[in-house]
């Protein structure tokens, strides 16, 4: 998307806490009024003045929660492929990556996790990405 946007335009790509190459605080929930609060900080630290924010899959969560919780400090949401409602359970494609317990997770995480993710990345990556037929629900 950056290199899409010309002159006048200012993107900024927030890497949430957990997500990407940062990492959760020990005592952070991961919760939507969590995370929402997290990105109204970073707006007031970064002094933006009533941005437009992207939220895509849980992002969109995130984006909504915070659209909700601090309307004043947005100018507005776009939504892209957002996940926006609690899902009653695991999709069956990611029933291998449900960790219940917050210590095998960890554990999973520096010692499976990441070598299993580069060698399968980009099937999944296909997987995640690849084109769904759109619908439109009335």
């Amino acid at each position: 998307m950056f290199g899409r946007f010309g002159p006048g335009y200012r993107l900024i790509a927030l890497d949430r806490p957990g997500s990407g190459y940062s990492v959760r605080a020990g005592d952070a929930t991961g919760r939507l009024p969590e995370q929402a609060e997290i990105v109204r900080r970073f707006i007031d630290k970064l002094g933006l003045e009533k941005p437009l924010v992207v939220g895509h899959s849980l992002g969109g969560a995130i984006a909504l929660t915070l659209a909700v919780e601090h309307p004043g400090r947005i100018s507005g949401i776009a939504l892209l492929a957002p996940l926006t409602h609690l899902e009653t359970r695991v999709r069956q494609k990611f029933d291998l990556l449900y960790v219940p317990s917050r210590l095998l997770r960890r554990i999973m995480a520096y010692t499976v996790a990441i070598p299993l993710s580069l060698k399968y990345a980009e099937p999944t990556m296909r997987f995640i990405f690849a084109s769904r037929p759109f619908q439109v629900t009335i």
